[in-house]
């Protein structure tokens, strides 16, 4: 038990802070749509965004302001996942969406905050940093993609009937990486709007910031040596 917790210590180290979270978003990505079953009330759902909660507040935790906020946000998140299972009242989805949205996108400042501090001294926390700020980009436009089904319903259309939590997500990272298969389409002026602004805010996050840090980094690496 001793040298597992060592170990995970030390991987802990070894990624920093923004690749723990990098790795809690994918994972999260990755299994959710295998262990969700029946909704989104399903208690391995439940553990799978803590996992991502608890490394967004594990990465703010040298900035006080935002280290309280994202536990905040955490705190509310969790208390309306445990309602959820406890009642059917309409308002407690929508506090759990709108909390979970609202960290996100506070995860989101506070990475592209790190990543721009860091651009002239760029490692491999930034560059996890970066990675982090790509896919939060992604979760954030799933959540308003998903507000605006709410709003105006109808407003997506895909091949397999109502929208459903895992095609929001679903059609924002494919929008965010313009690979436009076509089976999701926005039937709305304003979804349309949503998701071109997604599409360019992607293409000029992958080829201008990236490209600049990686760019950074390799120089930094052959200067090293």
């Amino acid at each position: 038990m001793t040298y597992s917790v060592s170990s995970f210590a030390r991987f802990r180290r070894q990624i920093g802070n923004y690749g723990m979270l990098t790795l809690a978003i994918l994972l999260m990505m990755l299994i959710r749509p295998f262990m969700e079953q029946g909704g989104d009330r399903g208690v391995a759902v439940d553990i799978l965004f803590m996992m991502v909660f608890l490394a967004g507040v594990y990465a703010a935790r040298k900035e006080k302001y935002h280290y309280w906020v994202a536990i905040l946000l955490t705190s509310i998140g969790l208390a309306g996942r445990i309602h959820l299972h406890l009642t059917d009242y309409w308002l407690v989805p929508l506090l759990v969406q709108g909390s979970a949205m609202l960290f996100f996108l506070h995860a989101l400042y506070n990475v592209m905050s790190f990543v721009w501090v860091q651009r002239h001294r760029v490692n491999h926390d930034v560059i996890f940093a970066a990675v982090s700020a790509y896919l939060l980009l992604g979760i954030v436009w799933a959540y308003l993609y998903e507000f605006h089904e709410m709003a105006y319903p109808g407003s997506f259309k895909g091949g397999h009937g109502p929208m459903e939590k895992d095609d929001f997500f679903y059609f924002s990272f494919v929008t965010l990486a313009t690979v436009g298969y076509g089976d999701i389409v926005p039937l709305t002026r304003t979804g349309r709007s949503l998701a071109i602004v997604e599409s360019l805010t992607g293409q000029l996050y992958l080829t201008i910031l990236v490209a600049r840090l990686i760019g950074a980094y390799v120089s930094q690496y052959r200067r090293q040596d």
